[in-house]
């Protein structure tokens, strides 16, 4: 922790020790501290806020609207990053600049997105390059970090959905769920080598055809979770609080065959490890 005290502060050794102990070796009251007594120094962040508002400035098309940018502008910020459309780095990029809605981005969101990746005392990214070089170190964390990955799936839900719409389109989960749960991202496929998110695509087809709420993208998530660490669905019960369309996916997944049941299996869990919305 003395070690992030001096990174983020440039402070010496005695004097992070010194502001940690005095706040009970919280970190951020104690980095607020310092620079609040050291008003004369620049916290991170600050100059590079400048520098992202005259970056914000080159991706809008035109001096009638300077708040935000919308489709056409965010492709070719796309673009200039050197990523396709329907590349999941796409999706990191939306969640780091907090996107309202699918291809728009504000300038406060494009600001504060990209300077809190600097918050912890690394670089902040303040051109083109560097910010595709930072989404695609995080890449590899969509497997690998689950509450990052979560954080990433959820905020899709939100840019993904239709304007004035609660829910998203069948057809537009779908796309997503191939995207964030395929290879690149986290690959739902069991230890066994059954891809769940195959059965899950035929289950779709096959039953659903109805728009998905944000509790049933959530828990799908969550679900998938499950699934990876137990192949025989034992954590699923009739009486659990899953959500309808899980039940009926379990059910289904069953008498298809898809479930191999494990001898004296069957129960046991509950439903439990499930996230409910608050």
């Amino acid at each position: 922790m003395t070690n992030q005290f001096m990174t983020i502060t440039g402070a010496s050794d005695r004097m992070a020790q010194r502001y940690l102990k005095s706040h009970s070796y919280k970190l951020d009251q104690a980095v607020d501290s310092y620079f609040e007594h050291n008003p004369s120094l620049e916290r991170p962040g600050v100059g590079s806020k400048s520098t992202l508002n005259s970056l914000f400035d080159t991706l809008v098309p035109s001096s009638d609207e300077t708040k935000s940018i919308g489709l056409d502008a965010t492709l070719s910020y796309v673009s200039k990053l050197g990523f396709e459309p329907d590349d999941i780095e796409i999706l990191i990029l939306f969640e780091i600049v907090q996107s309202p809605t699918l291809g728009q981005i504000t300038r406060e969101g494009f600001v504060e997105g990209w300077a809190k990746v600097g918050q912890n005392g690394a670089t902040v990214p303040t051109d083109l390059k560097a910010q595709s070089r930072h989404i695609r170190t995080l890449v590899p964390s969509l497997s690998s970090d689950r509450g990052f990955f979560r954080r990433v799936y959820r905020h899709t839900f939100l840019v993904g959905r239709e304007e004035n719409q609660r829910a998203l389109a069948l057809d537009t989960a779908k796309s997503y769920w191939e995207l964030l749960f395929g290879p690149t991202g986290f690959n739902w496929t069991g230890p066994s080598g059954k891809s769940w998110l195959g059965v899950w695509k035929a289950f779709l087809d096959d039953k659903w055809t109805r728009t998905v709420s944000k509790d049933m993208w959530n828990q799908t998530l969550e679900f998938a979770y499950k699934t990876i660490e137990d192949e025989s669905l034992s954590f699923w019960t009739e009486d659990g609080a899953w959500p309808g369309v899980i039940d009926e996916f379990v059910v289904w997944a069953k008498e298809k065959g898809h479930v191999v049941v494990a001898v004296g299996g069957g129960g046991g869990g509950g439903g439990g490890g499930m996230e409910v919305d608050t």
